[in-house]
């Protein structure tokens, strides 16, 4: 799957594929985050605040890889 630009003020680009959803910050972090179920991404992607989404909903519940 190809990176989605996403409108954040923490968040640049996402891309998701079996279950494994990274993220690239505007801060240059690049994470990868494991078994995210396809919901949760598209609830993220349909979030208002896609930054309280994913402090809510994904940091700090996932296991994830600093890239």
């Amino acid at each position: 799957m190809n990176w989605i630009l996403i409108e954040s003020n923490s968040i640049n680009k996402v891309k998701y594929e079996f279950g494994i959803l990274e993220i690239v910050f505007h801060n240059g972090g690049y994470y990868k985050y494991f078994d995210v179920s396809e919901d949760i991404y598209e609830s993220f992607l349909s979030s208002n605040s896609k930054g309280s989404y994913f402090n809510k909903c994904i940091k700090n519940i996932y296991k994830y890889q600093k890239i």
